[in-house]
């Protein structure tokens, strides 16, 4: 979901054969009536209250993918108890990504070795699985 049609984060959905919801077109709740519980939504708009209410239109196991952030205070009010056993009981997940720069990332690397010096073997107690990245060129883009 995103504001405009032609953002630049409408294009690898139309690449994907995903479908694209305009909130000044269309509500979420239409479309969610058209599409069904979706596996995987990617909120783009920022708004607290927009991301809410995606988070009722996803399927079991889905996964709820958070890209923009506006600044301010606003406050929301929730039900919990609604989403808690919804998202428990439905493996479902949320998650917020950013794009970063290589410094960014050089940054990370370099805060991950100073909590591993301080709690060694922590790291690897909690991660499942390490992926290298260069297969993904292949699989979303069709070469290595």
């Amino acid at each position: 979901m995103a504001r405009s049609r032609e953002s630049v984060k409408t294009q690898p959905v139309k690449a994907a054969d995903a479908c694209y919801i305009k909130l000044k077109e269309e509500s979420i709740e239409e479309s969610a009536k058209q599409i069904g519980d979706s596996d995987i939504i990617v909120e783009a708009t920022g708004i607290s209250s927009i991301t809410f209410r995606a988070m009722s239109f996803f399927g079991t196991n889905g996964i709820l993918v958070l890209t923009g952030v506006l600044p301010g205070s606003k406050k929301l009010e929730a039900c919990s108890y609604c989403l808690n056993p919804k998202m428990v009981l439905g493996s479902q997940a949320v998650f917020g990504t950013v794009d970063a720069s290589k410094s960014d990332l050089e940054a990370v690397v370099q805060d991950f070795g100073q909590f591993e010096a301080k709690s060694p073997n922590l790291l690897s107690c909690m991660t499942t699985k390490q992926t290298v990245l260069r297969p993904v060129q292949k699989v979303f883009f069709g070469r290595p």
